[in-house]
């Protein structure tokens, strides 16, 4: 999935859903920093969609218990 995402990454850079998606692949590979920053994408080309908001705020929220257990 993150090659064909990559791919679409490279030519079409402002595509959100895009973003998005490899938000959620690093997110189920515990890379959580780097999801911020792919959902934060996400949002700046499209500030609408509720779903990049909800996702960024759940790896926010692991980060933080991370921090705290």
């Amino acid at each position: 999935a993150l090659i064909d995402i990559n791919k679409v990454l490279e030519q079409q850079p402002d595509y959100a859903r895009a973003h998005y998606i490899k938000g959620s692949c690093m997110e189920q590979q515990n890379k959580l920093s780097e999801a911020i920053q792919y959902y934060n994408n996400a949002i700046m080309y499209d500030d609408r969609e509720p779903i990049f908001y909800m996702h960024r705020g759940i790896v926010n929220i692991n980060i933080i218990l991370r921090k705290v257990i």
